[in-house]
């Protein structure tokens, strides 16, 4: 028979055992005992024409985590870059950011945060940001032909390319190049970005008469005109170009 020492030194010694065979476990298998980070996408800021700095905030709740930022045209992001903090490390919210170039004007872009560490991956929610126009670029203007041309009336066209908001386009006419007649187009102020027609339609014009007109577009970046162009009211009216005359 076990004297009684024996017996609790057999028990200590089987405790010990445990003991060192759930360090090994522990130490193993973080995974199976950590948690999984917080990830909050916060507001872009410092929004240029081509930057733009992406932020958030993260819990490493305990263990190394690494910080991300998805980033792309829509929600499915498609581009990746680390948060200038990773990895963060503690139980309290950490503020992260990256950093964001080459971006395209006047764009929207849709980000979030992304936190992983032993315990999983935590998405934060998706946010959006538009980048604002490039600065320094005039309008980029075009006369076009005059169409619906009538007894009495016809429509003046163009194209419009701005790079800025609040760009206001019309449309100078008269019987010559000194037009002395100016009405706003129906689409002014243009959206920026795109190439977009514009158009204003004129009644009361006198029959057998040759008309010249011009687009005109104008924002902080400057005025510029487009080529001179004329139609002529009556019977059989017609529309021409003359050479152009930009500024």
């Amino acid at each position: 028979m076990k004297s009684k020492n024996s017996v609790l030194m057999e028990t200590r010694s089987k405790r010990i055992v445990l003991y060192m065979v759930a360090t090994v476990f522990l130490i193993l298998s973080p995974g199976l005992y950590a948690q999984a980070p917080t990830a909050i996408t916060g507001a872009a800021t410092g929004i240029g024409a081509e930057v733009a700095t992406v932020n958030g905030t993260v819990n490493a709740n305990g263990s190394s985590t690494t910080v991300t930022f998805e980033y792309g045209l829509t929600d499915e992001y498609g581009q990746p870059v680390p948060a200038d903090q990773s990895p963060v490390s503690g139980s309290t919210a950490t503020a992260v950011s990256a950093n964001l170039s080459l971006l395209d004007p006047l764009t929207t872009y849709h980000y979030r945060v992304v936190a992983t560490n032993a315990g999983g991956t935590t998405y934060g929610a998706d946010m959006t940001f538009t980048t604002t126009a490039l600065a320094g670029n005039p309008p980029t203007v075009i006369t076009d032909v005059a169409s619906g041309i009538g007894v009495d009336f016809a429509t003046l066209n163009g194209q419009v390319l701005v790079w800025s908001v609040n760009t206001t386009v019309s449309f100078q006419w008269g019987t010559d190049t000194n037009y002395g007649n100016t009405v706003t187009a129906e689409q002014s102020p243009v959206n920026p970005g795109v190439l977009e027609p514009v158009s204003t339609g004129l009644t009361g014009l006198a029959n057998n008469t040759t008309y010249h007109f011009r687009v005109v577009a104008s924002n902080i970046n400057g005025t510029r005109y487009g080529q001179d162009m004329t139609f002529t009211i009556g019977s059989g009216g017609s529309a021409h170009s003359r050479q152009p005359m930009c500024h």
